[in-house]
């Protein structure tokens, strides 16, 4: 069986080895990227439910005032938000009380 001197056959081992480390470290390069862009989702999907949560608090205040908004139960939140409409609706338009 014949040997092969790797140092004094020619090849250029390191950018070999250099290659072949980098086919390695691609599956945990691409991991690493998809990890980054779902930590991105995640903290804009915060962001955006601390805001909506937000909202969801100054309609209350604006809607109910003192009252609390059930906003779980549908019927609940319909029949609030009907009387604060019309409540709204008799502000603007005085003179169609009834």
């Amino acid at each position: 069986m014949s040997s092969i001197n790797l140092l004094t056959s020619g090849l250029d081992v390191q950018t070999i080895v250099d290659q072949l480390i980098l086919v390695e470290r691609a599956p945990i390069k691409r991991m690493e990227t998809q990890s980054g862009t779902l930590q991105s989702r995640i903290k804009a999907l915060q962001s955006l439910n601390t805001k909506l949560s937000t909202l969801l608090d100054k309609l209350n205040s604006a809607l109910f005032k003192d009252e609390t908004a059930p906003l779980n139960i549908p019927a609940g939140f319909e029949r609030r938000w009907r009387r604060a409409f019309s409540r709204c609706e008799r502000r603007r338009h005085p003179t169609n009380r009834r």
